[in-house]
């Protein structure tokens, strides 16, 4: 059985196999009418107290879109476990603990931290793009375009993919040049549209020289924010 740390007294979670705490998972021991924790897996598992700062109690039920908890047994598949209402949540597998969220686009399991947890159900990590690829015609459409911004001298074009209509059901790809300054070295959306937004995938052509993240694209990138995935070269 698994317990949720809400403050108090140790003797109240006796009756658990694991406890999960700020601090990680633990398992109690009872000697000599004490119940002692016993950290078997350290990682940080946020919405919860620590097992040895003082605190306040939480509330009976974590209310979206804090995080979940979930151990996983053979009777606990994990297409029940997604909650779409929360930010992610914890997966307790027999080889560790584990990370799951789901956006419109991705859905992955992370792996905290590794360790043996006798009597789950061992986990791999994935990494799921919810899309279908996007057709060769329109990837031909976007280098068409990014050759075609070189004829005057090597620049960078800066494109948006976007999934038209309601994502969840199968809608057509959209390609999108945004208004852009760009140079040989750079390119930059001037201002802000709903395609920034709403874009599935961003990509800028590099013209003659090799595909790779420049400083100045990651610098750029750490101020954006949101979650983004990164692939270099000219496929996508």
């Amino acid at each position: 059985m698994i317990t949720l740390y809400r403050g108090g007294s140790l003797q109240r979670y006796v009756a658990a196999d694991f406890l999960l705490a700020r601090e990680g998972i633990f398992t109690l021991k009872r000697l000599f009418g004490f119940c002692l924790p016993s950290l078997q897996l350290p990682c940080e598992l946020r919405g919860l107290p620590s097992l040895f700062t003082p605190s306040v109690a939480l509330e009976t039920s974590l209310c979206p879109p804090g995080p979940s908890y979930h151990l996983l047994t053979p009777q606990t598949p994990l297409s029940t476990i997604f909650d779409p209402a929360r930010l992610y949540q914890y997966l307790i597998a027999g080889n560790g603990v584990f990370v799951l969220a789901r956006s419109r686009d991705v859905e992955t399991c992370l792996p905290l931290a590794t360790g043996s947890l006798p009597g789950l159900v061992s986990c791999a990590p994935w990494l799921r793009f919810l899309h279908p690829q996007v057709p060769p015609p329109l990837v031909e459409d976007l280098f068409a375009r990014a050759r075609a911004a070189c004829l005057d001298g090597p620049q960078e074009r800066l494109f948006y993919l976007l999934r038209d209509g309601d994502w969840r059901v199968d809608a057509g790809w959209r390609l999108f040049e945004p208004p852009q300054e760009a140079t040989e070295w750079s390119v930059q959306a001037n201002h802000a549209t709903p395609e920034s937004f709403t874009a599935v995938l961003e990509g800028h052509s590099h013209h003659r020289a090799a595909a790779f993240f420049s400083p100045g694209d990651d610098a750029s990138e750490l101020g954006n924010g949101g979650l983004r995935l990164f692939r270099p070269g000219a496929d996508f």
